[in-house]
């Protein structure tokens, strides 16, 4: 994978800020790297990703502003900010906008934050985790993705609270194949199909959304069991 700017091996206190990267395959990627600081950078035209974390915990990505990040489908997976097989990282205060498939995307990694991101206008989801537990998804604005807001799939303990996920095609906040996983205070309107969807999940909480304007339903649960859904 050609990159950059790439930090690799078990590299500790490095800290990349306020570059302009363009091009390569990933703008910035960590390869096994572990508490690297990623901040204010401006990252544009990668052709897989924009930043990429691979089998590298304990990092933090603040403030920076990912773009125009298409999937060649040259490197699997693709999307403007990645966590790959990376746990216990923090996620906070980007924008990504119109990268593919994913705005941000958690496979494989756990016991992340990723709060406070603008993601909007990417091709398919805004956030999305699969094989990734025990993460929170917080104060995220999620807006005009074109397949839905944030996608979980098989995913386990995960906290989804204080989004604002609007305009996105699709549901806006859809729970797959998952379980224990607890969904509050999410703020999820003008979504072209569902506000939330929770399929095959069992043992979740859906509670405290304002969920409402919506092209299909409100929330929808299917094949779930012990499902809470209070003071919504």
């Amino acid at each position: 994978l050609q990159s950059s700017i790439q930090i690799y091996g078990n590299e500790s206190g490095v800290q990349v800020l306020n570059n302009q990267v363009t091009g390569g395959e990933a703008g910035i990627w960590l390869l096994f790297a572990s508490n690297v600081l990623v901040s204010g950078n401006i990252v544009t035209g990668s052709t897989n990703m924009g930043i990429v974390l691979q089998v590298s915990p304990n990092n933090q990505i603040l403030n920076n502003v990912v773009s125009a990040v298409p999937d060649s489908g040259s490197w699997t997976p693709s999307s403007g900010i990645i966590a790959f097989y990376s746990n216990a990282n923090t996620i906070d205060g980007n924008t990504v906008t119109d990268s593919a498939p994913y705005g941000i995307l958690l496979q494989g990694s756990n016991s992340s934050i990723v709060t406070n991101n603008v993601v909007q206008s990417n091709l398919m989801y805004g956030i999305k985790l699969t094989s990734s537990n025990l993460n929170t998804v917080n104060g995220n604005t999620i807006s005009g993705n074109g397949a839905g807001g944030i996608f979980i799939d098989p995913s386990n303990s995960n906290n989804l609270s204080s989004n604002i996920i609007f305009s996105n095609e699709g549901n806006g906040l859809s729970v797959l194949d998952s379980s224990n996983n607890s969904l509050s205070t999410n703020d999820v309107f003008n979504n072209s199909k569902n506000g939330i969807l929770l399929e095959n999940s069992d043992n979740s909480s859906i509670s405290d959304n304002i969920i409402h304007n919506q092209g299909g339903s409100g929330v929808v649960i299917n094949g779930s069991s012990s499902v809470n859904v209070l003071a919504n």
